[in-house]
Order: structure tokens, then sequence, then C-alpha cells
């Protein structure tokens, strides 16, 4: 039977006008005039009847006092009912903190149980006892919004990676400086017999009376033995037309006038070279980079060419790549403006018997997005770096030893 607190008094008042009936009815059985005894069954089992249904309702309406007595729990992890007439210390287990979810992972703040699903993190067991309350715990407290800023743009800037200045870019045509590789032998043991045979060509050719210097601007002339102990004054550089100037890649000296750059003195002292041994054919070579945390790798793939006659050239923002093949008689430059600043003094070549490994020191911490900065360039053909594009800059070849 379901009933609730408020039909409680209906239900009584129609039960006792049940009683009065059944009462009234009991008294018009026995002055019938039927048998005696017949009159009595009857008496007797309405008697029953209503015997039990007293009882019932005695019964349902203890039931619903005591319900209506019961209080819920709101201690998290309790949920129970309990009689705050009997309300003891250690009845109720729950969790005095809140729930916690993080990287799937959901627990209490109170205890160090963790689960990842959820029907299982309801189902952990109180971590406290104490008594049940019928009072909402305070939720946390959430932080305030202020919707007064709600359409302001709020600018990130990432700090620098390093604490210091940063470092101010050189002049493109700062002086280089020629590093001093590490040769292997077995590159020197490839080329020995060709360059045997490239030096006996070469002496056997005649220098004549009256041949000019191969030097860019020098102007002496072969007379006699005598000449190969003359000093020259020449540009070991190559000549370099940019936004109307006109310089060597070796000196800073500038000029727009090309009759004044041709009569520019040499910046470098040496002896005359009467024969040239290069042709002017120029070679391609695979080029290829790679960087760690503190060095830019460039390897640049060749075999057999001549350690001697090759050179690697640096300053902080310039690359400049120089080599001779024997067997051809030709050479492959590269010339690069570096994407970052590096440290020449820490910088390292390595001539390898397959290819021309080049290990540039990083001046500051950061990756570089690519290797080098396209240029533009006259004066000589070089191929610059790929950096996910192949990027070939075109230069014409100016021969100055005629002039």
């Amino acid at each position: 039977m379901v009933m609730n607190a408020c039909d409680a008094p209906e239900r009584a008042r129609s039960f006792f006008e049940t009683i009065a009936r059944a009462s009234h009815s009991c008294k018009r059985i026995s002055y019938d005039h039927r048998p005696r005894v017949l009159a009595q069954r009857v008496h007797t089992s309405r008697l029953v009847e209503i015997k039990f249904e007293i009882t019932v309702f005695l019964i349902t309406v203890f039931k619903m006092s005591r319900e209506t007595m019961l209080l819920h729990c709101y201690n998290r992890g309790c949920g129970k009912k309990f009689d705050p007439n009997d309300n003891k210390e250690g009845d109720c287990v729950h969790h005095p903190g809140h729930p916690v979810f993080h990287d799937a992972y959901k627990g209490w703040s109170c205890c160090n149980k963790k689960c990842t699903d959820f029907t299982e993190f309801l189902n952990i067991k109180g971590c406290t006892k104490s008594f049940h309350s019928n009072v909402k715990p305070p939720e946390p407290e959430k932080p305030a919004v202020d919707k007064s800023k709600a359409n302001e743009v709020i600018k990130v800037i990432a700090k620098p990676l390093m604490d210091g200045p940063i470092l101010q870019r050189p002049p493109f045509e700062t002086s280089q400086v020629t590093l001093t590789p590490n040769v292997s032998p077995t590159l020197l043991e490839q080329i020995k017999g060709l360059t045997s045979l490239v030096t006996n060509s070469v002496s056997d050719s005649k220098v004549q009376i009256g041949q000019s210097c191969k030097n860019n601007s020098c102007k002496a002339t072969y007379r006699g033995p005598a000449s190969d102990d003359e000093v020259c004054n020449h540009h070991p550089g190559t000549p370099i037309f940019h936004e109307g100037l006109k310089f060597w890649s070796c000196c800073q000296k500038r000029t727009t006038d090309f009759s004044t750059f041709l009569e520019q003195p040499g910046c470098t002292q040496g002896k005359h070279t009467w024969i040239s041994t290069n042709t002017g054919k120029k070679v391609k070579c695979r080029m290829d980079w790679h960087q760690t945390g503190a060095f830019v790798v460039v390897s640049v793939y060749a075999k057999k060419y001549q350690p001697d006659k090759s050179t690697v050239k640096l300053n902080p923002i310039r690359l400049t790549i120089d080599l001779f093949f024997i067997e051809e008689n030709s050479r492959y430059n590269l010339d690069l403006e570096l994407r970052g600043v590096v440290d020449v003094a820490q910088s390292s070549v390595s001539m390898l018997p397959t290819k021309v490994e080049i290990k540039l020191k990083k001046a500051e911490v950061g990756s570089w997005a690519k290797l080098d900065f396209p240029r533009e360039n006259e004066g000589y053909e070089e191929e610059n770096s790929q950096n996910d594009e192949e990027n070939n800059t075109q230069v014409d070849a100016v021969d100055l030893s005629d002039l």
C-alpha cells in the first residue's frame, strides 16, 4: 500500500466510517429473525476483517511517519538517509574534498584514489567518517569572469630564447676568413696520381715572353725568369656587380664607375700566375644541410677535388666555397648569405673523399628556418642552397685577365 502523508487524515476518517457501518450492520444482524448461530458466524467474520484492516492501517501510518522523519545526507560520496534523532559519529562515510578531473583521470582532492571510469569514480568509498548532514557542502569558488573585457584582444609575445641583446648582422662584404680544413688521408691518396698528371701537363707548357699574369687586377707581364720573383698584387676574390655598385668579394672598396673598378690595386700579395690551371669550366655538385641545437652542418658532395687548391671562406653571415677538380680541370663555386649569424672561430671544415663538410657554430640560440637568403648577384654563376626548393642564381662571369 502506498500512501502520502497528506492523505492520512482522509484515509483515517474513511476507515473509522467503515468501522461504524460494520458495527451497525452487526447489530442489525443480531436482531434478525434468522437463526442465532448464523448471525454469530457473520458477526465474527466481520470483526476479523475489521481487525486486519486496522492492523494494516497502523503499520502504514507508522512507516509513513518514519519516512517523513528521515533526512537525506548531502555529504559527498554518502547519499544515504538518516534519522536526525539517531545520528551518530562514524555513521557517514564520505569525501570532505571535491571531485578532480584531470588528464582523463577522475578522483577526489582529499585522497589519492584515481580512476579513468566514471562509474568506478562514483563508487569510490569515502575516506572520512563523521556525522550525517542534510546541509549541502559549499561548491568550490569559480574565478570571476569580467564580461567587460570579453572583446579585448590579448597579444601574446613570446620571450626570446636568449636573455642578452640580439646580435646585429654585420655587412655582407665583411672580410672573410679562410678556414683551415681537416683533410682526410684517403682523399690525398685518391688524388695522388691525378695531381702528378696535371703537374706534368702544366710544367710542359712554356711561358712566352710578354705573357700577362692571370691573377685579377695584376697588369704585370712575363719578361724572363726574374719576373717569377716579383710580388703580385691581385684580388683573390671574384668581381661582384650589385645595385649599381662594382667591387671585389675579397675587399670592401666599392665604386660605381667601371674604369675606376678596373684600376683598383690588388688587396693581396703573392706570386704571379702565368699559366692558368682554371679553364673557367663550372661544375654542379649536390649540396645539403641540417642543423642541431648548436651547429649548422653544410655538406657539398664531391669527389677527386684538390684540397690545396680548394678554399672555404667564412664571415659571420657569409659562406663561400671554391672547389677545384683536377680530373676535369673545373671548379665548383658557392656563395651564400647565411640566414643566421655564426661564430667563425668555432666553425670548422672537413675535406673527405666523398664530400666537403662545413660545421658552422651558431652565434645565438635558435632554429634556422632556411640556410640562406636568396641573392641576385652578377659576376659569376653559382648554385645556391636548396632549402626545400632549388634556387639557382646566375651571374655573368667576367674575365679580366686581358685588361
